[in-house]
């Protein structure tokens, strides 16, 4: 039986791990287990502390925070949207994020998030697609909207809108963010997770027109992030860091500036990630 370190250590995915662990896995596979954990995590929906995303708006751009929480697990993605950033040879999007134990707080996990998410989009599509299925598309269409994701930004005529059966991932952030705020306030809307759970119907005639107002939530990047954790484990990817220093005293956090330095071999020797490390 492996020793549980008095102090939880946090595992480290990098943006390389992450590419390594994408390549072993497969694209495709990578997809299909990201949409198959979302599935998962929005049938316990109501198991989840779920908020709108806190905004702070530029005249170049956006950078946000994507809080969740269920009993067991807190999680974030810090997320930015700058627009002329290829000008800087930046990406347009950059992100990163956080697993913890709700129980002490302790971060697990440090993850990229820019690929990821760029994963959890195409997972969550497919989801919604694969719920409106192809034989009752016709002659009706299906859309998924995944443009809109900050206020003043939209791409279809509301027209669109008022002629569909529109259905959005949390209905508060939506409204702020989405599509439907170009909608009255009081303009129908059905969450998809009462699609997933049975409570509401999908597609109720071939020739209805459906959308989906995506703008992404935070619950997709928890379950993104855990499945990336699950399958890094799994393929022995990653690192362990001290993201938290380790005192003698927990109540005094300037004794570890007493302490003498680990010698940098043993540093070095700090173990690749393993069940043992982020149970």
């Amino acid at each position: 039986m492996s020793h549980q370190p008095r102090y939880p250590k946090t595992v480290y995915l990098s943006a390389r791990h992450l590419i390594a662990l994408v390549r072993r896995k497969g694209l495709s596979a990578c997809i299909a287990g990201v949409a198959e954990r979302i599935e998962a995590d929005y049938l316990r929906w109501n198991e989840f502390d779920k908020t709108a995303r806190v905004a702070s708006h530029s005249e170049v751009g956006v950078i946000e925070l994507m809080p969740i929480a269920d009993a067991a697990q807190f999680a974030f993605k810090y997320v930015n949207g700058h627009p002329t950033n290829h000008r800087h040879g930046l990406p347009t999007v950059m992100a990163f994020g956080v697993l913890a134990d709700v129980a002490t707080g302790a971060p697990r996990l440090l993850s990229e998030l820019t690929l990821t998410t760029a994963i959890r989009t195409a997972a969550m599509s497919a989801l919604a697609a694969r719920v409106l299925t192809p034989e009752m598309i016709e002659p009706g269409m299906h859309v998924n909207a995944v443009g809109g994701d900050c206020p003043g930004k939209t791409e279809l005529h509301r027209g669109v809108l008022e002629a569909a059966s529109v259905f959005v991932e949390f209905e508060p952030q939506t409204r702020i963010e989405g599509d439907i705020q170009q909608m009255p306030a009081d303009f129908a809307v059905t969450e998809f997770w009462r699609v997933l759970s049975g409570q509401a119907p999908g597609r109720t005639g071939t020739a209805q027109v459906t959308v989906f107002d995506s703008v992404g939530f935070a619950l997709e990047d928890y379950s993104a992030m855990t499945f990336m954790r699950d399958v890094a484990t799994e393929l022995g990817i990653g690192e362990v860091v001290e993201l938290v220093p380790e005192a003698a005293d927990p109540k005094n956090l300037f004794g570890v500036l007493r302490d003498e330095p680990k010698p940098a071999a043993a540093q070095a020797a700090a173990p690749v990630c393993g069940t043992a490390e982020i149970v």
